[in-house]
């Protein structure tokens, strides 16, 4: 009788060998996991809300073309990890909400004064106080502090003063104007922003502690 042509041929040792390729791979994930993520849920929380407000760090720092796009693209994503669901369900997503909405607020002002300075008008002393105006907002929200708060709104209230004197002049040719009054309402958005104590102190932005009580920076 004719043997059959479709015969199977069974390597039982390369069928164990497969078994244990999958077990060691699960298993080499789940370690994977164990030590790249964080245990704690909210310590991960934590640093996401951080990556939020070095958001107006972003601002300050990077290349100004489409950089409104860039940013909104970046805060949306941070705030659907913080907030899977779009529903607003507890007073912490609200508060993240306002939080998500005054940083974009301050990193719009931010990319406003930039483009500000782009423009011809402003003279030398003026783009180096609105300089480090930008550099003490930036540590504000990177490192955020009553003390880095208060180092920003003088550096700010410094620029403004500056600004008033400069629009007090007479006879301004217009382009002058124009970019000064630009800058000046910039000056005024970031200030309101700052004076909002709650965002530069918030204890979710402090550095996190792990069980023995030594600190790690989030």
């Amino acid at each position: 009788e004719a043997a059959p042509d479709n015969i199977i041929a069974v390597a039982p040792l390369a069928s164990i060998n497969d078994a244990l390729a999958q077990i060691i791979g699960l298993a080499l994930a789940g370690i994977a996991f164990t030590i790249l993520l964080p245990g704690n849920a909210s310590m991960l929380r934590r640093r996401t809300i951080r990556r939020l407000y070095k958001q107006v760090a972003f601002a300050c720092t990077s290349s100004l073309e489409g950089l409104r796009h860039r940013l909104e693209n970046r805060t949306r994503d941070l705030l659907i990890q913080l907030m899977p669901s779009p529903q607003v369900n507890t007073p912490e997503d609200q508060i993240l909400l306002e939080d998500a909405l005054t940083i974009l607020e301050v990193a719009d002002a931010v990319i406003d004064l930039r483009e500000a300075l782009r423009r011809e008008g402003v003279d030398a002393l003026t783009r180096r106080i609105l300089r480090s105006c930008g550099a003490a907002l930036s540590r504000a929200y990177e490192q955020p502090s009553a003390a880095t708060r208060s180092s920003a709104l003088m550096e700010i209230e410094r620029a403004s003063t500056r600004v008033q004197s400069l629009l007090h002049a007479e006879h301004l040719p217009p382009n002058v104007l124009n970019a000064l009054q630009q800058i000046h309402r910039c000056l005024y958005r970031l200030k309101r922003a700052l004076n909002d104590e709650r965002i530069a102190t918030d204890a979710a932005l402090q550095p996190a502690t792990v069980a023995t009580g030594d600190p790690h920076a989030a």
